[in-house]
């Protein structure tokens, strides 16, 4: 009887401590998780930094996918699930391809911060300069010296978390991206464990936004596709993922070294920063739209040389700030 009730007590006792690491497994995913808008105010927290930064960079489409070792941080450059296949793609330079008329697979690009609400991005691609600026709630466009609408599309999101380094700001940005900020969870990515904003992890059928469990940065933008857009038309674009890749600090603040773009798990576009120039010293009429809107505007042809001059000196910092890099870059 007594040795019945040992066996008993020992069957109890596996039985409980099974139970246990069985809690130890699920409790993790359990675990408190902060509402949404607090996590925001979080990674705004964590991207605090100087008033005004300026980055150098490099953008290739469609580039041959190199498996990498997870970085510094621990994350591997790749998104979630399997690497995907290299894609074979012809690599003229950007002379080559302006003069061949077509778009070219790599460009340079210089990037102007002026936190938390205004960024300039001037890009020459195939030997046309491409000017993107975004001032509080308006943005403006010029290409080739002519002045177009232009609205950031998902394409752009990426500089959004970036950029609006304030949580009224990140809130209502992630809100107009389709993010719900009153949803969030806890989640893993390679081996980490991660807080998803906009979602229940695993679900990805929905906009949201990955942030690192304990830096608060941002490590993923998911877009799933859509039959329709915000306005209800029909429209066939495909689902985008967006990853931010090997965080560093320079100074004050933290950025990404590399931002890559998949549509599946097709890499599409990739982003290598080439430097960081934190508390770069810039004038800020660079970023002054109604200017820039009066320069560039349907009658730039009957403004006067001394406007166009006043510009072009406006211009200067930039252009050397461009040259200087294709000479590194180039050497």
């Amino acid at each position: 009887m007594t040795r019945k009730i040992d066996v008993v007590r020992c069957a109890a006792l596996a039985l409980g401590t099974a139970g246990l690491l069985l809690a130890g497994l699920v409790l993790p995913v359990r675990a408190y998780v902060p509402e949404g808008p607090h996590l925001i105010a979080l990674m705004a927290k964590a991207l605090a930094g100087p008033r005004q930064l300026r980055v150098l960079q490099q953008v290739e489409d469609n580039p041959v996918r190199v498996p990498v070792m997870p970085d510094r941080s621990g994350f591997y450059q790749s998104p979630a699930g399997q690497n995907p296949e290299p894609v074979a793609v012809e690599r003229d330079s950007a002379n080559e391809a302006a003069e061949a008329g077509l778009r070219p697979r790599h460009w340079n690009e210089t990037l102007s911060f002026i936190f938390p609400d205004r960024f300039r991005k001037d890009a020459w691609i195939g030997g046309i300069n491409r000017v993107e600026i975004i001032n509080g709630d308006k943005q403006v466009c010029i290409v080739g010296g002519e002045i177009r609408s232009w609205k950031p599309d998902r394409g752009d999101a990426y500089i959004e978390p970036l950029l609006y380094r304030r949580r009224f700001l990140l809130e209502r940005k992630l809100a107009e991206r389709g993010v719900d900020i009153n949803v969030s969870s806890l989640g893993l990515r390679d081996h980490r464990l991660v807080y998803v904003i906009g979602a229940s992890f695993p679900d990805t059928s929905v906009v949201q936004l990955w942030i690192d469990k304990q830096n608060f940065l941002p490590l993923r933008w998911i877009f799933p596709a859509r039959a329709q857009d915000a306005s209800g038309k029909p429209e066939s674009k495909a689902g985008l993922e967006i990853v931010y890749s090997g965080w560093k600090k320079d100074g004050r603040t933290w950025y990404p070294e590399r931002i890559e773009f998949f549509r599946g798990q097709r890499l599409i576009r990739r982003i290598d920063v080439q430097e960081l120039l934190p508390e770069a010293d810039f004038a800020e009429a660079l970023f002054d739209l109604e200017y820039l809107e009066a320069v560039y505007g349907p009658e730039l042809a009957e403004k006067k040389d001394d406007e166009r001059d006043t510009e072009e000196k406006d211009m200067d910092e930039v252009r050397k700030a461009i040259d200087a890099f294709h000479k590194k870059f180039k050497d």
